[in-house]
Protein backbone atom coordinates (compact mmCIF):
# COMPACT_ATOMS: atom_id res chain seq x y z
CA UNK A 1 0.00 0.00 0.00
CA UNK A 2 1.01 3.69 -0.28
CA UNK A 3 1.28 4.03 3.51
CA UNK A 4 3.64 1.07 3.75
CA UNK A 5 5.70 2.50 0.89
CA UNK A 6 6.05 5.82 2.71
CA UNK A 7 6.92 4.02 5.94
CA UNK A 8 9.57 1.94 4.23
CA UNK A 9 11.00 5.11 2.69
CA UNK A 10 11.12 6.76 6.12
CA UNK A 11 12.82 3.67 7.57
CA UNK A 12 15.47 3.80 4.88
CA UNK A 13 16.12 7.55 5.12
CA UNK A 14 15.24 8.64 8.68
CA UNK A 15 16.32 5.75 10.92
CA UNK A 16 19.97 5.94 11.99
CA UNK A 17 21.32 3.36 14.44
CA UNK A 18 17.81 2.31 15.49
CA UNK A 19 16.81 5.93 16.28
CA UNK A 20 14.27 7.92 14.25
CA UNK A 21 15.91 11.18 13.17
CA UNK A 22 14.06 14.26 11.97
CA UNK A 23 17.26 15.94 10.81
CA UNK A 24 17.03 17.61 7.41
CA UNK A 25 19.88 18.53 5.11
CA UNK A 26 20.44 22.14 4.17
CA UNK A 27 18.92 21.73 0.70
CA UNK A 28 15.86 19.90 2.05
CA UNK A 29 15.32 22.43 4.83
CA UNK A 30 15.74 25.33 2.40
CA UNK A 31 13.21 23.74 0.01
CA UNK A 32 10.66 23.29 2.84
CA UNK A 33 11.10 26.87 4.01
CA UNK A 34 10.77 28.24 0.48
CA UNK A 35 7.65 26.14 -0.12
CA UNK A 36 5.98 27.38 3.06
CA UNK A 37 7.00 30.96 2.28
CA UNK A 38 5.49 30.61 -1.22
CA UNK A 39 2.21 29.23 0.18
CA UNK A 40 2.12 32.03 2.72
CA UNK A 41 2.76 34.59 -0.03
CA UNK A 42 -0.07 33.15 -2.17
CA UNK A 43 -2.40 33.28 0.82
CA UNK A 44 -1.41 36.88 1.45
CA UNK A 45 -2.11 37.69 -2.21
CA UNK A 46 -5.58 36.16 -1.91
CA UNK A 47 -6.27 38.11 1.25
CA UNK A 48 -4.98 41.24 -0.48
CA UNK A 49 -7.36 40.70 -3.45
CA UNK A 50 -10.29 40.12 -1.08
CA UNK A 51 -9.44 43.17 0.98
CA UNK A 52 -9.02 45.41 -2.07
CA UNK A 53 -12.30 44.03 -3.46
CA UNK A 54 -14.07 45.13 -0.29
CA UNK A 55 -12.40 48.55 -0.55
CA UNK A 56 -13.55 48.86 -4.20
CA UNK A 57 -17.11 47.95 -3.28
CA UNK A 58 -17.10 50.51 -0.49
CA UNK A 59 -15.73 53.16 -2.89
CA UNK A 60 -18.40 52.34 -5.50
CA UNK A 61 -21.11 52.50 -2.84
CA UNK A 62 -19.77 55.88 -1.67
CA UNK A 63 -19.79 57.25 -5.25
CA UNK A 64 -23.33 55.99 -5.77
CA UNK A 65 -24.44 57.54 -2.49
CA UNK A 66 -22.85 60.91 -3.32
CA UNK A 67 -24.43 60.85 -6.79
CA UNK A 68 -27.80 60.22 -5.16
CA UNK A 69 -27.27 63.20 -2.86
CA UNK A 70 -26.44 65.42 -5.89
CA UNK A 71 -29.54 64.22 -7.74
CA UNK A 72 -31.76 64.92 -4.74
CA UNK A 73 -30.35 68.44 -4.34
CA UNK A 74 -30.76 69.19 -8.05
CA UNK A 75 -34.36 67.93 -7.95
CA UNK A 76 -35.07 70.21 -4.97
CA UNK A 77 -33.48 73.18 -6.76
CA UNK A 78 -35.55 72.56 -9.90
CA UNK A 79 -38.83 72.17 -7.98
CA UNK A 80 -38.24 75.25 -5.84
CA UNK A 81 -37.26 77.33 -8.91
CA UNK A 82 -40.46 76.28 -10.64
CA UNK A 83 -42.47 77.10 -7.53
CA UNK A 84 -40.85 80.56 -7.26
CA UNK A 85 -41.52 81.30 -10.96
CA UNK A 86 -45.13 80.21 -10.61
CA UNK A 87 -45.67 82.39 -7.53
CA UNK A 88 -44.00 85.35 -9.25
CA UNK A 89 -46.15 84.93 -12.31
CA UNK A 90 -49.34 84.65 -10.25
CA UNK A 91 -48.85 87.72 -8.07
CA UNK A 92 -45.53 89.51 -8.36
CA UNK A 93 -46.03 91.98 -5.51
CA UNK A 94 -48.15 89.83 -3.21
CA UNK A 95 -45.78 86.83 -3.26
CA UNK A 96 -42.53 88.83 -3.33
CA UNK A 97 -41.40 87.91 0.21
CA UNK A 98 -42.20 84.30 -0.29
CA UNK A 99 -40.46 84.22 -3.66
CA UNK A 100 -37.35 85.85 -2.14
CA UNK A 101 -37.26 83.28 0.69
CA UNK A 102 -37.56 80.42 -1.82
CA UNK A 103 -34.79 81.91 -3.96
CA UNK A 104 -32.52 82.23 -0.91
CA UNK A 105 -33.11 78.60 -0.12
CA UNK A 106 -32.34 77.78 -3.75
CA UNK A 107 -29.00 79.60 -3.45
CA UNK A 108 -28.24 77.66 -0.27
CA UNK A 109 -29.06 74.41 -2.04
CA UNK A 110 -26.83 75.37 -4.95
CA UNK A 111 -23.92 75.93 -2.59
CA UNK A 112 -24.65 72.56 -1.02
CA UNK A 113 -24.72 71.03 -4.50
CA UNK A 114 -21.27 72.45 -5.22
CA UNK A 115 -19.98 70.86 -1.99
CA UNK A 116 -21.59 67.56 -2.91
CA UNK A 117 -20.06 67.71 -6.41
CA UNK A 118 -16.60 68.29 -4.95
CA UNK A 119 -17.07 65.37 -2.57
CA UNK A 120 -18.37 63.28 -5.49
CA UNK A 121 -15.21 64.12 -7.46
CA UNK A 122 -13.04 63.06 -4.51
CA UNK A 123 -14.95 59.79 -4.09
CA UNK A 124 -14.55 59.19 -7.83
CA UNK A 125 -10.79 59.52 -7.53
CA UNK A 126 -10.83 57.13 -4.57
CA UNK A 127 -12.86 54.65 -6.64
CA UNK A 128 -10.38 54.97 -9.54
CA UNK A 129 -7.37 54.25 -7.31
CA UNK A 130 -9.19 51.42 -5.53
CA UNK A 131 -10.10 49.81 -8.87
CA UNK A 132 -6.51 50.17 -10.09
CA UNK A 133 -5.11 48.60 -6.92
CA UNK A 134 -7.67 45.78 -7.15
CA UNK A 135 -6.72 45.02 -10.76
CA UNK A 136 -3.01 45.04 -9.93
CA UNK A 137 -3.54 42.68 -6.99
CA UNK A 138 -5.68 40.37 -9.17
CA UNK A 139 -2.98 40.26 -11.86
CA UNK A 140 -0.32 39.45 -9.24
CA UNK A 141 -2.50 36.67 -7.79
CA UNK A 142 -3.14 35.07 -11.19
CA UNK A 143 0.58 35.12 -11.86
CA UNK A 144 1.50 33.15 -8.72
CA UNK A 145 -1.53 30.94 -8.01
CA UNK A 146 -0.62 28.55 -10.86
CA UNK A 147 2.08 27.12 -8.57
CA UNK A 148 -0.27 26.59 -5.61
CA UNK A 149 -1.53 23.00 -6.40
CA UNK A 150 2.00 21.60 -6.69
CA UNK A 151 3.13 23.42 -3.55
CA UNK A 152 0.12 22.11 -1.59
CA UNK A 153 0.81 18.56 -2.78
CA UNK A 154 4.46 18.80 -1.71
CA UNK A 155 3.46 20.21 1.68
CA UNK A 156 0.94 17.40 2.23
CA UNK A 157 3.64 14.85 1.41
CA UNK A 158 5.99 16.47 3.94
CA UNK A 159 3.23 16.47 6.58
CA UNK A 160 2.52 12.76 5.95
CA UNK A 161 6.22 12.03 6.39
CA UNK A 162 6.19 14.00 9.65
CA UNK A 163 3.18 11.98 10.90
CA UNK A 164 4.97 8.70 10.11
CA UNK A 165 8.09 9.91 11.96
CA UNK A 166 5.93 10.95 14.95
CA UNK A 167 4.26 7.50 15.06
CA UNK A 168 7.63 5.74 14.94
CA UNK A 169 8.99 8.02 17.68
CA UNK A 170 5.91 7.34 19.81
CA UNK A 171 6.50 3.60 19.48
CA UNK A 172 10.15 3.95 20.49
CA UNK A 173 9.25 6.23 23.41
CA UNK A 174 6.66 3.68 24.61
CA UNK A 175 9.33 0.97 24.69
CA UNK A 176 11.70 3.32 26.52
CA UNK A 177 8.95 4.13 29.04
CA UNK A 178 8.42 0.42 29.75
CA UNK A 179 12.15 -0.06 30.37
CA UNK A 180 12.23 3.03 32.57
CA UNK A 181 9.25 1.77 34.58
CA UNK A 182 11.06 -1.52 35.24
CA UNK A 183 14.13 0.41 36.36
CA UNK A 184 12.01 2.58 38.68
CA UNK A 185 10.39 -0.48 40.24
CA UNK A 186 13.79 -2.04 40.83
CA UNK A 187 14.99 1.17 42.48
CA UNK A 188 11.84 1.26 44.63
CA UNK A 189 12.54 -2.30 45.80
CA UNK A 190 16.10 -1.34 46.71
CA UNK A 191 14.74 1.73 48.52
CA UNK A 192 12.32 -0.47 50.52
CA UNK A 193 15.15 -2.77 51.55
CA UNK A 194 17.32 0.19 52.49
CA UNK A 195 14.43 1.64 54.48
CA UNK A 196 14.13 -1.62 56.39
CA UNK A 197 17.85 -1.52 57.18
CA UNK A 198 17.52 2.10 58.28
CA UNK A 199 14.64 1.11 60.58
CA UNK A 200 16.78 -1.58 62.18
CA UNK A 201 19.61 0.88 62.70
CA UNK A 202 17.17 3.41 64.11
CA UNK A 203 15.89 0.89 66.65
CA UNK A 204 19.46 0.03 67.59
CA UNK A 205 20.32 3.70 68.07
CA UNK A 206 17.12 4.18 70.08
CA UNK A 207 18.17 1.40 72.44
CA UNK A 208 21.56 3.04 72.86
CA UNK A 209 19.96 6.45 73.53
CA UNK A 210 17.62 5.32 76.32
CA UNK A 211 19.98 6.83 78.88
CA UNK A 212 19.32 10.29 77.46
CA UNK A 213 15.60 9.72 76.77
CA UNK A 214 14.40 12.52 79.06
CA UNK A 215 16.63 15.10 77.41
CA UNK A 216 15.69 13.79 73.95
CA UNK A 217 11.99 14.02 74.77
CA UNK A 218 12.55 17.55 75.98
CA UNK A 219 14.35 18.51 72.76
CA UNK A 220 11.61 16.87 70.68
CA UNK A 221 8.96 18.73 72.66
CA UNK A 222 10.79 22.02 72.18
CA UNK A 223 11.19 21.29 68.47
CA UNK A 224 7.48 20.45 68.18
CA UNK A 225 6.55 23.65 69.97
CA UNK A 226 8.78 25.67 67.67
CA UNK A 227 7.25 23.93 64.64
CA UNK A 228 3.74 24.59 65.96
CA UNK A 229 4.61 28.24 66.50
CA UNK A 230 5.98 28.43 62.96
CA UNK A 231 2.83 26.77 61.60
CA UNK A 232 0.63 29.15 63.57
CA UNK A 233 2.59 32.12 62.25
CA UNK A 234 2.33 30.71 58.72
CA UNK A 235 -1.45 30.14 59.09
CA UNK A 236 -1.87 33.63 60.48
CA UNK A 237 0.10 35.05 57.56
CA UNK A 238 -2.07 33.08 55.12
CA UNK A 239 -5.27 34.33 56.77
CA UNK A 240 -3.95 37.88 56.71
CA UNK A 241 -3.04 37.60 53.02
CA UNK A 242 -6.46 36.09 52.25
CA UNK A 243 -8.24 38.90 54.10
CA UNK A 244 -6.13 41.48 52.26
CA UNK A 245 -6.96 39.91 48.89
CA UNK A 246 -10.65 39.71 49.79
CA UNK A 247 -10.64 43.35 50.88
CA UNK A 248 -8.86 44.35 47.67
CA UNK A 249 -11.41 42.45 45.56
CA UNK A 250 -14.29 44.04 47.48
CA UNK A 251 -12.77 47.49 46.99
CA UNK A 252 -12.30 46.74 43.27
CA UNK A 253 -15.93 45.66 42.93
CA UNK A 254 -17.14 48.78 44.74
CA UNK A 255 -15.00 50.97 42.48
CA UNK A 256 -16.26 49.16 39.38
CA UNK A 257 -19.89 49.51 40.49
CA UNK A 258 -19.34 53.19 41.27
CA UNK A 259 -17.71 53.76 37.88
CA UNK A 260 -20.55 51.92 36.11
CA UNK A 261 -23.17 53.98 37.98
CA UNK A 262 -21.29 57.17 37.12
CA UNK A 263 -21.09 56.25 33.43
CA UNK A 264 -24.79 55.33 33.34
CA UNK A 265 -25.69 58.60 35.00
CA UNK A 266 -23.57 60.58 32.55
CA UNK A 267 -25.12 58.72 29.62
CA UNK A 268 -28.61 59.40 30.97
CA UNK A 269 -27.81 63.08 31.45
CA UNK A 270 -26.30 63.26 27.96
CA UNK A 271 -29.37 61.58 26.42
CA UNK A 272 -31.72 63.86 28.37
CA UNK A 273 -29.74 66.93 27.30
CA UNK A 274 -29.70 65.79 23.65
CA UNK A 275 -33.46 65.18 23.72
CA UNK A 276 -34.08 68.64 25.22
CA UNK A 277 -31.88 70.21 22.53
CA UNK A 278 -33.80 68.37 19.79
CA UNK A 279 -37.15 69.54 21.19
CA UNK A 280 -35.86 73.10 21.47
CA UNK A 281 -34.45 73.08 17.95
CA UNK A 282 -37.68 71.68 16.52
CA UNK A 283 -39.50 74.61 18.12
CA UNK A 284 -36.94 77.17 16.91
CA UNK A 285 -36.62 75.90 13.35
CA UNK A 286 -39.78 77.54 12.00
CA UNK A 287 -38.94 80.86 13.71
CA UNK A 288 -35.42 80.93 12.23
CA UNK A 289 -36.74 80.10 8.76
CA UNK A 290 -39.42 82.79 9.03
CA UNK A 291 -36.73 85.29 9.95
CA UNK A 292 -34.75 84.30 6.81
CA UNK A 293 -31.93 82.59 8.69
CA UNK A 294 -30.26 79.23 8.37
CA UNK A 295 -31.27 77.10 11.37
CA UNK A 296 -28.36 74.70 10.87
CA UNK A 297 -25.83 77.55 10.93
CA UNK A 298 -27.45 78.92 14.09
CA UNK A 299 -27.35 75.50 15.74
CA UNK A 300 -23.73 74.97 14.74
CA UNK A 301 -22.85 78.30 16.33
CA UNK A 302 -24.69 77.27 19.52
CA UNK A 303 -22.88 73.90 19.56
CA UNK A 304 -19.55 75.64 19.09
CA UNK A 305 -20.22 78.05 21.96
CA UNK A 306 -21.34 75.15 24.17
CA UNK A 307 -18.21 73.21 23.23
CA UNK A 308 -15.94 76.18 24.03
CA UNK A 309 -17.65 76.57 27.39
CA UNK A 310 -17.20 72.88 28.14
CA UNK A 311 -13.52 73.02 27.15
CA UNK A 312 -12.98 75.97 29.49
CA UNK A 313 -14.63 74.07 32.35
CA UNK A 314 -12.52 70.99 31.61
CA UNK A 315 -9.37 73.09 31.51
CA UNK A 316 -10.14 74.59 34.92
CA UNK A 317 -10.91 71.17 36.42
CA UNK A 318 -7.66 69.75 34.99
CA UNK A 319 -5.68 72.65 36.46
CA UNK A 320 -7.29 72.03 39.84
CA UNK A 321 -6.49 68.31 39.62
CA UNK A 322 -2.88 69.09 38.67
CA UNK A 323 -2.56 71.42 41.64
CA UNK A 324 -3.90 68.73 44.00
CA UNK A 325 -1.56 66.13 42.48
CA UNK A 326 1.40 68.50 42.88
CA UNK A 327 0.54 69.13 46.54
CA UNK A 328 0.20 65.38 47.12
CA UNK A 329 3.56 64.75 45.43
CA UNK A 330 5.23 67.41 47.59
CA UNK A 331 3.77 65.83 50.76
CA UNK A 332 4.90 62.35 49.65
CA UNK A 333 8.41 63.62 48.91
CA UNK A 334 8.57 65.26 52.34
CA UNK A 335 7.51 61.99 53.97
CA UNK A 336 10.09 60.02 51.96
CA UNK A 337 12.80 62.52 52.92
CA UNK A 338 11.86 62.20 56.61
CA UNK A 339 11.92 58.39 56.42
CA UNK A 340 15.25 58.46 54.58
CA UNK A 341 16.80 60.71 57.24
CA UNK A 342 15.57 58.34 59.98
CA UNK A 343 17.02 55.32 58.14
CA UNK A 344 20.34 57.09 57.61
CA UNK A 345 20.52 57.91 61.32
CA UNK A 346 19.74 54.26 62.18
CA UNK A 347 22.47 53.09 59.77
CA UNK A 348 24.98 55.44 61.36
CA UNK A 349 24.03 54.23 64.84
CA UNK A 350 24.35 50.59 63.68
CA UNK A 351 27.81 51.37 62.25
CA UNK A 352 28.88 52.94 65.54
CA UNK A 353 27.53 49.93 67.46
CA UNK A 354 29.35 47.59 65.06
CA UNK A 355 32.62 49.41 65.69
CA UNK A 356 32.07 49.16 69.46
CA UNK A 357 31.37 45.40 69.23
CA UNK A 358 33.80 44.35 66.49
CA UNK A 359 36.76 46.62 67.22
CA UNK A 360 40.19 45.23 68.14
CA UNK A 361 39.80 45.80 71.85
CA UNK A 362 36.34 44.10 71.92
CA UNK A 363 37.72 41.06 70.04
CA UNK A 364 40.66 40.80 72.44
CA UNK A 365 38.34 40.96 75.45
CA UNK A 366 36.10 38.18 74.06
CA UNK A 367 39.10 35.95 73.31
CA UNK A 368 40.44 36.49 76.84
CA UNK A 369 37.07 35.64 78.37
CA UNK A 370 36.72 32.48 76.22
CA UNK A 371 40.22 31.17 77.04
CA UNK A 372 39.91 31.77 80.78
CA UNK A 373 36.52 29.97 80.83
CA UNK A 374 37.82 26.91 78.94
CA UNK A 375 41.27 26.35 80.54
CA UNK A 376 42.17 24.83 83.89
CA UNK A 377 43.53 27.51 86.12
CA UNK A 378 42.05 30.35 84.07
CA UNK A 379 45.00 30.88 81.71
CA UNK A 380 44.37 33.02 78.68
CA UNK A 381 47.41 31.80 76.68
CA UNK A 382 48.72 28.29 75.95
CA UNK A 383 52.33 28.58 74.81
CA UNK A 384 53.58 25.41 73.02
CA UNK A 385 57.05 27.00 72.71
CA UNK A 386 57.54 27.40 76.45
CA UNK A 387 59.96 25.54 78.75
CA UNK A 388 57.63 22.62 79.44
CA UNK A 389 58.50 19.46 77.52
CA UNK A 390 54.87 18.69 76.65
CA UNK A 391 51.44 20.23 77.12
CA UNK A 392 48.85 17.62 78.21
CA UNK A 393 45.29 18.47 77.09
CA UNK A 394 43.80 17.03 80.26
CA UNK A 395 45.94 19.46 82.31
CA UNK A 396 44.96 22.46 80.17
CA UNK A 397 41.21 21.88 79.83
CA UNK A 398 38.44 19.43 80.72
CA UNK A 399 38.03 16.44 78.35
CA UNK A 400 34.50 15.15 77.78
CA UNK A 401 33.86 11.52 78.73
CA UNK A 402 31.32 9.00 77.34
CA UNK A 403 28.38 10.84 78.96
CA UNK A 404 28.74 13.83 76.63
CA UNK A 405 25.78 14.10 74.20
CA UNK A 406 23.35 11.92 76.16
CA UNK A 407 21.52 14.80 77.82
CA UNK A 408 23.28 14.43 81.17
CA UNK A 409 25.65 16.91 82.75
CA UNK A 410 28.84 16.78 80.68
CA UNK A 411 31.15 17.63 83.53
CA UNK A 412 31.19 15.67 86.83
CA UNK A 413 31.12 17.68 90.06
CA UNK A 414 34.40 19.39 90.72
CA UNK A 415 35.54 19.11 87.07
CA UNK A 416 34.10 22.26 85.59
CA UNK A 417 36.37 24.49 83.44
CA UNK A 418 38.85 26.33 85.62
CA UNK A 419 38.87 23.68 88.35
CA UNK A 420 41.18 20.79 89.06
CA UNK A 421 39.95 17.31 88.01
CA UNK A 422 39.13 15.25 91.14
CA UNK A 423 41.04 12.01 91.71
CA UNK A 424 39.48 8.93 90.20
CA UNK A 425 37.64 10.80 87.49
CA UNK A 426 38.20 9.68 83.86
Amino acid sequence: SMLMTDKERVLSTRVVGGTVSGYKHKEELSEALERRAALKYIGQRKDDVTRRGHVLKEAEAAVKQKQGHVDVVEEKIRNMAEEANALDATDHFGNRDRVNAIRRRVETLRLKREDELRELHGEGEVEYFARREYNNALIELRRVEELEPQLIADEKAAMEEGKIIAEMRATQETKSAVRFEKLVRAREQVAVEQHALDQEKTLEFAERAKVGRVAAIKRVKESRERRQESEQLFDGKQREDYEKRAAALSELKRNMDAAADKIQGQNAQRAKRSKAIEVKRAAEKSEILAAGGNPYAVWRQQDKERELKQKEENRKSKMKAQENALLKQIMEEDEKRRVRLIEEERAKEAAREFQREMGGQAKQARVHEYMTSRTVGGHDILDPTGRELRIYPSKATVLMDWKFGLGTRPNPPGARPGEEVPAGMP
